[in-house]
């Protein structure tokens, strides 16, 4: 409650006019009004509320309004409130807020009508609440009790307080290290820094002191200064003196304690030469395999970094490395050199190497491994063969299927249980087979001749069309055949045929269903002379259209589906010496006996048209894919 506010009014522009007693008596009046509310036995209760009692009921209420108010009379007034507070709530001297500094002298002196609110002055309401009382709290949050701080020689420590008051007039805080003041704050947020600060412990105080000069002293909090450098390194996993075979893998790792937990870096060292370091991100756990293929002894040690840059050593620990003899390792396959070609089964590499170990350790494994020197590729894994347990002998063995075409070094690589290797390698080089597709006037190819053989028509070979049929129904004989031939001398004599595929395109057919069959020819022909009766002008066929023995072989070998309009294929097949495919490999290494084909077709009353070597439409044409390779 503020009852100065009600009374007084005009704010801060009337603090230094002077007060009467009429203002102190409405002032004091409206204060025990309120209090007796709070406190309805005030009066009686305490001999300090029958006081106040008595002082207020004392009051005239026109006797001597406008005489002056002396500062002995207010701080009179005063006291008797604060001290029947004091008694009322059970809290006792409560503190009074007037100047420690207003000494005997000035009770004669004139108040004032801001002397007379300060008195006055209850921002709060009085329900068990201590007014102008010393501030309620003041706790250091930082640092907290017992902590400790770590430094490189010295350190700045920053203190932090939260204080609360009552009257909410906190004016200061102030900063104490062993009892000794180092530093005020008077706004909050309330912070100090106990600057240079060497190894060693700290005890650190806060006082808060109010408006009115109340203060609380805070709890200690003790602190400790002490290094942050690393404070110990080990590393573990080799003993003192301990043989090791070359090549053996030793797993090693370095434990370390640094107290504030700033490490940046650990490094492991043979002798001089470092082996590993690990830093952030790839930090913990320190560890790695320490290999060494060399006999000798060495020295193994670490070393650890934290963010001040102090660092620490480990110990040294001395070890031995003692010989062992890496495994013999055999190719079996691929031979040096050999050619695959990525067709099929053709472009599996067979891989089959064997090891043992001389000094009879157990075996580890064989692993295979290529390297693509074509384009200058990296060794990379094709699989590896772990051994069987106490297996001094094995054998790994696979095929594999090389990614392309190259020349490739194939990696046998036999290493025991203890890591010495062996690699040996061999050379393979892969081909990818070459794909001709042959039309007429397509690509810049002009080497196909054919014609259309009838009984009753002269040479056709400029027609665009050709037609099949088995028998003419009125004369009841064979009727139209086809003769083609695709010149093949742009393939090298020494290829390697790997597939041939022959397609022509049907323009129209007849309703019934039925197919064209497909012969070798045996002998030469002339596109511009060949007609039902000669092969060339004055050479007769040995049978009219091409059909004697000696004209063509008696067997087909293989047939087209001709029954409905669009392209239609045939493939040269077989392995024996009397296949169609192993025949066709015979125009290539003797062009000579290239004669082409003679279609006729297989049933009656079938016929259909296929579109020949002049035909307007070039995509049309008959065309023969070949696929090879040459060794």
């Amino acid at each position: 409650m503020d009852p100065a506010e009600d009374v007084l009014t005009g704010g801060a522009a009337v603090d230094f006019g002077m007060a009467n007693h009429g203002q102190l008596k409405a002032i004091a009046t409206r204060a025990y009004a309120q209090l007796a509310v709070e406190f309805p036995d005030i009066a009686t209760a305490t001999t300090q509320g029958a006081a106040l009692a008595a002082y207020v009921g004392g009051f005239h209420a026109e006797s001597g309004n406008y005489e002056p108010l002396l500062q002995g009379e207010l701080k009179h007034a005063g006291k008797l409130f604060y001290d029947a507070i004091g008694a009322a709530t059970g809290k006792g001297n409560i503190g009074y807020p007037w100047s420690k500094d207003a000494g005997m002298d000035r009770h004669a002196s004139p108040a004032t009508v801001g002397q007379v609110k300060m008195a006055f002055s209850f921002p709060q309401p009085l329900g068990g609440v201590i007014f102008n009382e010393p501030p309620s709290s003041v706790v250091i949050t930082s640092p907290t009790q017992g902590q400790q701080l770590y430094a490189v020689l010295e350190k700045d420590i920053t203190v932090q307080v939260a204080a609360s008051d009552p009257d909410g007039n906190i004016d200061r805080v102030e900063f104490y290290e062993d009892g000794v003041l180092f530093a005020t704050d008077t706004s909050a947020p309330y912070e100090a820094v106990y600057e240079d600060a060497p190894f060693g412990s700290y005890v650190f105080t806060a006082k808060a002191i109010d408006s009115r000069d109340l203060e609380l002293t805070s709890s200690a909090v003790t602190v400790t200064v002490a290094s942050g450098a690393p404070s110990s390194i080990a590393l573990v996993g080799v003993t003192e003196g301990a043989h090791y075979l070359t090549y053996q893998a030793v797993p090693i790792q370095v434990e370390v304690s640094d107290p504030d937990n700033n490490i940046v870096k650990v490094e492991i060292w043979e002798g001089g030469h470092l082996l590993v370091q690990f830093m952030p991100p790839n930090m913990e756990p320190y560890q790695t395999m320490w290999v060494q293929p060399a006999t000798g002894n060495y020295d193994l040690w670490a070393r650890v970094y934290d963010a001040d840059g102090q660092s620490l050593e480990s110990e040294r620990i001395h070890a031995v490395r003692d010989y062992n003899a890496p495994p013999v390792v055999t190719f079996s396959s691929p031979t040096q050199n050999q050619t695959y070609v990525l067709y099929q089964t053709m472009g599996k590499v067979d891989l089959t190497a064997s090891a043992y170990d001389p000094d009879l350790h157990t075996m580890g494994g064989i692993g295979f491994y290529y390297t693509n020197t074509s384009v200058g590729g990296p060794m990379t894994l094709i699989a590896n063969f772990p051994a069987p347990a106490s297996t001094t002998n094995w054998t790994a063995d696979m095929d594999w299927t090389p990614p392309s075409a190259g020349d490739y070094i194939i990696h046998a690589r036999g290493y025991d249980l203890h890591g010495a290797p062996t690699t040996i390698t061999r050379n393979i080089k892969v081909v990818a087979p070459t794909v001709v597709t042959l039309q007429e006037g397509v690509n810049g190819y002009t080497g196909m001749v054919d014609t259309e053989l009838s009984w009753k028509g002269s040479p056709s070979g400029g027609d665009t069309t050709l037609r099949v049929r088995f028998t003419d129904t009125f004369f009841n004989k064979e009727a139209e055949v086809a003769l083609m031939k695709w010149d093949l001398t742009g393939i090298p004599t020494n290829a390697t045929v790997l597939e041939a595929n022959m397609a022509v395109h049907v323009s129209s057919a007849s309703s019934d269903p039925g197919s064209t069959s497909v012969y070798l020819l045996k002998t030469a022909w002339d596109e511009s002379q060949a007609n039902w009766e000669e092969k060339v002008t004055g050479t007769d066929w040995h049978g009219e259209g091409a059909s004697g023995t000696n004209d063509v072989e008696t067997n087909s070998i293989g047939w087209f589906d001709t029954d409905t309009a669009g392209w239609t294929s045939f493939a040269f097949t077989g392995t024996t010496a009397q296949s169609s495919l192993t025949k066709f490999k015979t125009w290539i290494s003797t062009p000579s006996a290239n004669h082409g084909v003679r279609l006729r077709a297989t049933s009656a009353p079938h016929y259909c048209f296929i579109s020949s070597s002049e035909a307007y439409d070039s995509s049309k044409r008959p065309k023969l894919t070949v696929t090879y390779w040459v060794p």
